[in-house]
Formats: C-alpha cells, sequence, structure tokens
C-alpha cells in the first residue's frame, strides 16, 4: 500500500477509534545481553548512565505514543503485553509509569511483563502484589549452565535463577505465572527437561508453562554455530516434544497449544491461558508500540498490518506522533490474511471454528480443500468434530507439511472457481 507519510499518520490514527476490541503490545528493546539464538529486535545495555539516559529517552516516546493510543481508542485494552528484550531491566519507576498509563482507560483484563530471572526482585514482585500487573512471564530455558552455555543463554547463574524462585515468596502469589523452557538444546535429554519441570513445580507451581523447541534464525550466532549439524539437532527436538508433551499432562497441565500449558484447575476450566497470545492466535486486532513492535489492526473490511521500524535511535529522535513515519504500513491480501488464519488458528488445539471461518471468508473450508481434510483424517492427524477442524497431538508434528497441502489446494481452487473474495472482520469476535 503505497501512501505519503502524512496519509499514512492520518488514515491510521482514526483507525484506532475503530477498533472493536485491542490488545496492546509494547516492546523493550533492551536487555543485558544479547543471547545467541535471540532474533528478536533488542539491545544489550550495562548500568552506565548514557544506557540509562537511552533506556529514559525510548521510554519518554512510549510513553508519548500510550498516550495519544489511549486518547484515540478511548476504551480499555482488553490485553497488555510487555516484550524484548528483558522489560524487567527498566527502573521499577519507569515500569510504574507504564503500567499507570496503559490503565488509564480501565484495567485490561491481562497485563504480561516479561523478565529475566536475575532480575526479579521485591520492588518488581510488589507491582502484582498491588495488582498493577497480573501475569510475570520469565524465560528459565533450562536449569543446566552447561545447556545454557551451548546456546548462548544471557543468564545469571543457575544458582541465582534458583534464588530468585525460592526467595521472593512466588509460591504464595495472588497472580498467575509462566516460565520458558527451551527443549531440543545441543546434548540435552528428554531427562534434563524432565528434571526442570520438576523442580521448577516444586520450587513455584506455576500456573503456565511455554515450551518452545529451539529454533535457528538466520543471522544469529547460534544458526552459524549450528549450520552443519542442524537437521540432526532439529530431528532430535522432534523426538523429544511428544514426550514432553505426555510429561507435562501428567503433571496436570492442559495442553492448549503447540507451545503453551496452562495448569488444570479443580473445576476443570481453564482458567490461565495466555489472554494476551490468544488475541493473536484468533487473529484479533493489537497494538504494538516501540522499535520493532508490529500491530494488525481492522479497518472496516480490510486488514492493517504495521511495523514500527527496529532503529532506536531513529524512534528516540522522532518528535512526530504516534504511528508515523517510523511506522511501516501494509494492507493484507483476502488470501494472505486466510493463509495466517489457517497458520495462527490450527496452531490451538481447539483449532479453527468452521461457521465463524464461513462468516469470515464467506467459503466453506470443508469444500476448498477436502483432500487435505480427508487424508489428514485418515490418517488420524486431523479431527472435524462440532464444527471445529483441528489438529490431533500426532498431527500437529506434521503441520507445517499438511498446511503446504492446504494451500496449494486453495490456491488451485481459487484458481478453477470464482469466489468474491470479501472478508466479514466482525465475525472475527463472534465465536459460533
Amino acid at each position: 500500500m503505497n501512501t505519503s507519510h502524512n496519509e499514512q499518520y492520518n488514515s491510521i490514527t482514526s483507525v484506532l477509534s475503530e477498533q472493536k476490541e485491542l490488545s496492546l503490545y509494547i516492546h523493550i528493546p533492551f536487555c543485558r545481553q544479547k543471547c545467541s539464538y535471540c532474533n528478536f529486535y533488542s539491545l544489550p545495555v550495562s548500568t552506565k548512565s548514557e544506557n540509562n539516559l537511552s533506556i529514559e529517552k525510548t521510554c519518554e516516546r512510549i510513553f508519548l505514543e500510550i498516550d495519544e493510543a489511549n486518547s484515540e481508542f478511548n476504551k480499555r485494552y482488553k490485553t497488555v503485553f510487555f516484550g524484548g528484550g528483558n522489560p524487567g531491566i527498566l527502573s521499577m519507576d519507569l515500569l510504574e509509569k507504564l503500567l499507570l498509563k496503559i490503565a488509564v482507560n480501565g484495567k485490561p483484563s491481562e497485563i504480561t511483563i516479561e523478565c529475566n530471572p536475575e532480575n526479579i526482585n521485591n520492588d518488581l514482585i510488589s507491582l502484582f502484589q498491588r495488582g498493577l500487573a497480573t501475569r510475570l512471564s520469565t524465560g528459565i530455558q533450562s536449569l543446566s549452565e552447561n545447556l545454557l552455555h551451548n546456546i548462548g543463554r544471557n543468564c545469571a547463574e543457575v544458582t541465582t535463577v534458583r534464588n530468585a524462585l525460592k526467595n521472593h515468596n512466588l509460591i504464595s502469589r495472588t497472580w498467575d505465572l509462566n516460565v520458558d523452557l527451551i527443549v531440543g538444546i545441543p546434548d540435552q535429554s528428554i531427562a534434563d527437561v524432565k528434571s526442570d519441570i520438576d523442580e521448577i513445580i516444586e520450587l513455584v507451581n506455576p500456573e503456565h508453562f511455554s515450551i518452545y523447541d529451539l529454533t535457528y534464525e538466520p543471522g544469529t550466532p547460534l544458526y552459524n554455530q549450528y549450520f552443519s549439524k542442524m537437521d540432526e539437532l532439529q530431528e532430535n527436538c522432534e523426538e523429544m516434544l511428544p514426550e514432553i508433551w505426555k510429561y507435562m499432562e501428567k503433571m496436570g497441565y492442559h495442553h492448549y497449544e503447540i507451545s503453551n500449558f496452562a495448569r488444570k484447575s479443580e473445576s476443570g476450566v481453564d482458567t490461565h491461558f495466555c489472554k494476551h497470545n490468544l488475541q493473536y492466535w484468533e487473529m484479533k486486532p493489537y497494538l504494538g508500540i516501540g522499535p520493532g513492535a508490529a500491530s494488525t489492526l481492522f479497518n472496516g473490511n480490510r486488514i492493517l498490518r504495521i511495523e514500527c521500524k527496529p532503529n532506536i535511535l531513529q524512534y528516540q529522535s522522532s518528535t512526530a506522533s504516534l504511528l508515523n513515519k517510523d511506522y511501516l504500513i501494509e494492507s493484507l491480501s483476502y488470501d494472505d490474511y486466510l493463509k495466517e488464519k489457517l497458520i495462527m488458528g490450527l496452531r490451538l488445539f481447539s483449532g479453527i471454528n468452521l461457521v465463524q471461518f464461513e462468516k469470515i471468508f464467506d467459503i466453506v473450508l470443508t469444500e476448498i480443500i477436502p483432500k487435505t481434510i480427508n487424508s489428514s483424517m485418515h490418517n488420524k492427524f486431523m479431527v472435524v468434530q462440532d464444527n471445529w477442524l483441528n489438529f490431533s497431538q500426532n498431527g500437529i508434528m506434521f503441520m507445517n507439511t499438511i498446511l503446504v497441502d492446504m494451500f496449494i489446494e486453495i490456491e488451485n481452487y481459487f484458481s478453477t472457481h470464482q469466489v468474491d473474495k470479501c472478508l466479514d472482520l466482525t465475525a472475527v469476535f463472534e465465536l459460533c
């Protein structure tokens, strides 16, 4: 979509007021040291005053943008997520100011702060105890220093991590805790992962785990280091994942998304899903603020995909308002949105609601990809039941291959059938 900077700015700020609901992501692009596997936009900082000034200048711009977003949207954000980088590197004054600003129009239903374990302290915990935030997500990744070293993890000594979990009375918290772990680290065994899970449950009994398979992103030091062994390492990871998934179920966690597990409640009702990430997986609108942050906004029946340029110096020095020339914008096509809906929706074990899908895209999904669905059901990789299409746990291991087959079948259908490619985005908010 080619627009001038002024046209772009005016159209996007007005679009914020149109949103039926909106989640907010705030990107804090700072960390103590960049991990070897990380491809998110972030910069390492120290405690030197000039770096603190850099953090403060970035936050000043973020404050201005939040104020403008508050004014334009003028409603309560559904969820808010502070990610990075490492938001835990901020001073408590800055972090508290951010938390107060995002709640000006009403407190969001979920407010998550990402934080490296070594940055967990009493001041941070007090923010949760006071109700300013509702969910802490900490990236432990592994409790083995050797394994952390193998992936160049920016982390304090494991003893420090254990102490951080032990010493802040986390076990008696009244808010949710998520722990990130990584599977597929070179030289890691299934026993290593199970041992980490056991110890973490014993220490803090988290409501939620995010267990990711290690990915080797091009351009990262980890990719360059293990390039020649990558296929073998990924095969080992694929063998480990199903065992870990079964173990998580055994330990009382519901596997609701490929990489995410929520502790089952006594009533059987799952109340600990990450509500913010569900907004992404369900393809609902969200606003991203900060250098490198992305947004998806609805403009009538058009989807706008927006990205703030990953340039912190340009971001800090800008005197313009929200979503100005520092933001890149494009309009997502019908075909691209349909494919993203499948990619994201099928990550969830609840899957795709077929009635809702038909309302959004004005097509019947089972009629445009019958071969892929029938073949997947025959192999017990997919299930169609009660107007839902979803992967089985075995099928999720073949998700990428099955999605490729889906997309080929969809393109063939569009090439031979007349389809009025119109979207009804109001149906995104309806669960049929």
